[in-house]
C-alpha cells in the first residue's frame, strides 16, 4: 500500500473516532457536540480520500479507502440530520 493511501486511510479513522468519543464521552463544559465541524471535517476528507482512491485504482488498499470514504459521507449526512433535528426542536422550544 502507498504511503498516501495510508495516510488517508488514517486520516478517516481518527475523524470517525473523534465523533464517536465525542458523542459517547461527555464533556462537562459544553451541553452537546458541536456536529457542524464534524460534518465538514468529514467532507473534506472523504472527498479527498476518493480522489487519492480513484488515481491509484487498483492499488492495493484504493477499494479499501474507498469504501471509508462513502462510509463518511454516510456518517456526516446522519449527522447533519441529527444537527437538523436538535435545531427544528430547540426553534420549537423557544417558539412556544
Amino acid at each position: 500500500m502507498r504511503p498516501l493511501l495510508e495516510i488517508w486511510l488514517a486520516s478517516e479513522v481518527m475523524v470517525l473516532v473523534a465523533a464517536i468519543v465525542s458523542l459517547f464521552v461527555p464533556h462537562p463544559a459544553r451541553r452537546r457536540p458541536v456536529w457542524l465541524g464534524f460534518i465538514i471535517l468529514m467532507v473534506l476528507i472523504a472527498g479527498g480520500a476518493l480522489s487519492a482512491a480513484d488515481r491509484h485504482d487498483g492499488q492495493v488498499g484504493a477499494d479499501i479507502l474507498t469504501y471509508g470514504a462513502v462510509f463518511l459521507y454516510g456518517f456526516a449526512l446522519a449527522l447533519g440530520l441529527v444537527t437538523l433535528r436538535d435545531y427544528l426542536a430547540r426553534r420549537g422550544a423557544s417558539d412556544a
